[in-house]
């Protein structure tokens, strides 16, 4: 084939392999909003939500440091998982005393003492073929309905919560759409054809909220590139972030 139909075809199998994933997941996401960040995410989001039946995305306002920004907010947390050969009191008193001292040695490294987090011990175990799992009650004795069972495993958890960022309601007004004198070469592979074409280019830094625009577009920042398809539009919500929709 040419290099044209091989770039189609493989931008092709690109969105299925993403939207195959999904569908996996959750067959039915067509009530669903779909979220793309990261440099390129939102690149390639329109093409992703068509093919799963979606019509809304949000590109966060951070949509290239998403990643990190969420980090930032989520409760640190260590797991430890250990091998029980001994169910007797003593064989499993010694594997949770040895999991809470690499517990109280890692929380130490982040900065804060076992006391001040959440620490949750369970079983796991592999009983008449299927996977299980229970929780121990502060109590150090395996139940003993449990000690025929295989490949039992103890699992220590320990989690210091941190404040998290607080979501508001999005009550943002659209406004007129707006324009813009910026354009960008780019090659789309609109029915299955690769064609160049001279879209409308935005800056993300300079659009405010309840400004947007229906595609052909593309939105860029200095670290991601969104490109708006035609059939689908994007406005700027209270938070900078966009919000694309089918139309």
């Amino acid at each position: 084939m040419s290099l044209d139909e091989a770039l189609v075809k493989m931008e092709q199998a690109y969105v299925a392999k993403i939207a195959d994933a999904m569908k996996s997941i959750a067959p039915n996401l067509k009530d669903a909003a779909l979220l793309a960040f990261g440099g390129a995410g939102p690149m390639s989001a329109c093409r992703v939500a068509d093919a799963l039946g979606i019509k809304e995305i949000i590109v966060p306002r951070m949509a290239a440091v998403f990643s990190a920004f969420g980090i930032g907010f989520s409760d640190i947390a260590h797991s430890y998982d250990a091998a029980l050969s001994d169910t007797g009191e003593k064989g499993l008193s010694d594997v949770i005393d040895r999991l809470t001292q690499r517990a109280e040695r890692d929380m130490f490294a982040e900065g804060f003492d076992l006391s001040e987090c959440t620490v949750e011990k369970t079983l796991s175990f592999s009983q008449n073929g299927e996977q299980s799992t229970r929780r121990l009650n502060g109590d150090k004795k395996v139940p003993d309905g449990l000690k025929s069972a295989q490949d039992l495993r103890v699992q220590l958890r320990a989690t210091k919560s941190i404040p998290h960022f607080a979501l508001k309601s999005d009550d943002t007004k659209g406004g007129k759409s707006t324009q813009t004198k910026l354009g960008r070469k780019v090659r789309l592979s609109d029915g299955g054809q690769l064609s160049d074409s001279d879209l409308p280019l935005f800056r993300h830094e300079e659009l405010q909220p309840g400004q947007g625009a229906a595609g052909p577009a593309v939105v860029e920042e200095e670290y991601f590139t969104c490109l708006i398809p035609a059939g689908w539009k994007f406005a700027v919500n209270d938070n900078y972030d966009l919000v694309l929709q089918k139309h």
